[in-house]
């Protein structure tokens, strides 16, 4: 006798990893943080609310409707494009979700994040009346209208990721186990190598991912380490340079892997 069995995924299963992406997507010009699964481009539902639409939740069914709110006026979120060297790498983990979410009558795909986030595809948000879809390759961007008189840029809002200087004086500790660690003796080769250069540190980073430190060039990524901090990654050729932490702190390796860390006054 041959038995078959069937085995179904539970709310909560990882399927898979959505990846950075240098898609855009755009709201009447406005752009959506967005993530690339499978070739689909994602976009978190509770982000929909500053872009002219709203849901609504029944617990019973455990459906969320998304619906067009009637608002006129767009707040959008601050939204990046990924670094080069980012694109292609892991950025959300989907999970299933017993969450259904309906768009006009039609249940639509949707994912768990492992936190509060249900993503879903942009473009099923064109089973909206009103509400159309564009795929334009030139620039590669996905464009969601909304033509219910829903504010509307004349030009796109290009998405950056941080423009921003870091100046000041920081002060100099050494640690064989990276920011957790003890404050030691700093060895004086490394003290008197580094410390002039980094005393007044004068740090810039542009939308573009290119970063200057004094005269000298770099690039720069966002990256997000196992303790769910996040930090930015200034890299030159050799890889990477420092490790600035949002916490304030600027991590620099050395050869042997320790850790000098320079924290600002």
């Amino acid at each position: 006798m041959l038995m078959s069995v069937n085995v179904f995924a539970k709310p909560g299963d990882y399927i898979g990893s959505s990846v950075y992406s240098d898609i855009v997507v755009y709201i009447n010009h406005y752009a959506i943080p967005s993530t690339n699964y499978n070739g689909d481009m994602y976009v978190n539902i509770q982000s929909l609310k500053k872009y002219g639409f709203k849901t609504s939740w029944d617990e019973a069914s455990k459906t969320t409707t998304i619906e067009l709110s009637g608002e006129k006026t767009i707040e959008p979120i601050s939204t990046y494009t990924p670094a080069a060297l980012n694109v292609g790498k892991v950025c959300w983990n989907f999970n299933e979700t017993d969450v259904k979410v309906c768009i006009n009558g039609n249940y639509v795909e949707a994912y768990g994040s492992g936190g509060e986030e249900i993503l879903i595809k942009a473009k099923d948000l064109a089973y909206l009346d009103n509400v159309s879809y564009e795929w334009v390759q030139d620039i590669k961007s996905v464009k969601i209208w909304v033509k219910n008189g829903l504010e509307m840029r004349s030009t796109p809002q290009y998405p950056s990721v941080y423009t921003g200087e870091f100046p000041g004086t920081w002060n100099i500790y050494y640690t064989k186990d990276g920011i957790t660690g003890e404050e030691t003796t700093i060895p004086t080769y490394i003290h008197n190598k580094y410390k002039e250069s980094f005393n007044k540190l004068d740090i810039h980073l542009y939308a573009d991912h290119t970063a200057s430190i004094g005269d000298n060039s770099y690039t720069w990524e966002f990256a997000t380490y196992a303790s769910g901090s996040v930090g930015i990654h200034i890299l030159n050729q050799n890889g990477v340079l420092a490790a600035f932490y949002l916490n304030g702190s600027l991590i620099l390796k050395t050869k042997d892997d320790s850790i000098l860390a320079y924290k600002k006054v």
